[in-house]
């Protein structure tokens, strides 16, 4: 767990950033691996059970941040 905690750490240095952390293994249903993630990551956790419906939400996520970058340009 330490290992994935450092990449997650890597893709989100401070609280203006933004990345999309995608964590496909079964493993991650367990609370006791959940509880393990950055207490900061999970309560933004989502579980799908499709691909289809986890990449519907990214892209949905990728649509608002992107529009809210126009706005503030």
């Amino acid at each position: 767990m330490k290992a994935v905690n450092q990449s997650i750490g890597r893709s989100v240095r401070h609280q203006q950033d933004y990345a999309a952390v995608l964590l496909l293994d079964h493993r991650y249903q367990r609370n006791n691996v959940r509880n393990a993630l950055p207490k900061w990551l999970q309560p933004s956790l989502q579980e799908h059970l499709k691909f289809g419906s986890a990449f519907a939400q990214l892209n949905k996520v990728n649509i608002n941040f992107n529009t809210s970058l126009k706005q503030t340009n």
